[in-house]
């Protein structure tokens, strides 16, 4: 669970690079160290059992009986992202809210982690709820500091989708490299 905290860092460092405020792009980091195990506990708890059945426990599995892992978490995100909608217009919230623009294309991001974790913890609705929980707790997806600046929400956006694009790109490597014919000495020395 410390991959979404890294996560958050790695944007944050960049952010930091391109001129912008690290304390600003890791509000996490305000609060008390030992405070973050009973936020992730209540993060867990709401968030994550709040909405990991439905996505990860019943819609996904059976998506994934007709669609490959990538096509079933875009098809998920369409009903994730509708599900969070209401929180653009929630006035409390509208500030920190990123533009509804930005969702269409952190949403999917999102959804193929979820996806990934789901299916490389057998299917765990508890470690997706755990992973929904140190998400929302080490806010992957930082929230607007301001009406007027995106920078950090589109750096963190592009950074899950360069992180897809190389976990892709190394499972087809890892699975070419499988199928590939190995060379084998002793069998060359055989013949």
């Amino acid at each position: 669970m410390l991959g979404p905290a890294a996560f958050s860092l790695a944007v944050a460092g960049c952010y930091a690079l391109l001129g912008g405020s690290w304390r600003a792009a890791l509000p996490w980091l305000a609060t008390s160290l030992p405070l973050l195990p009973l936020l992730l506990l209540l993060l867990t708890v709401t968030d994550g059992f709040g909405e990991e059945p439905a996505w990860r426990g019943f819609a996904l599995p059976r998506v994934l009986e007709s669609h490959a892992a990538f096509v079933a978490s875009l098809v998920i995100r369409i009903f994730w992202a509708l599900w969070h909608l209401p929180l653009l217009w929630t006035p409390e919230l509208q500030a920190f809210q990123p533009p509804w623009w930005l969702l269409i294309v952190d949403v999917p991001a999102k959804s193929v982690f979820f996806t990934w974790v789901f299916r490389h913890t057998d299917g765990s609705v508890f470690i997706a709820a755990l992973f929904h929980g140190a998400t929302n707790l080490f806010v992957v997806s930082p929230a607007v500091a301001t009406a007027h600046d995106v920078t950090l929400p589109v750096l963190a956006t592009a950074a899950k989708w360069v992180l897809i694009g190389v976990v892709v790109l190394g499972m087809r490597w890892r699975a070419a490299r499988a199928t590939s014919p190995r060379t084998d000495k002793a069998a060359d020395l055989r013949s």
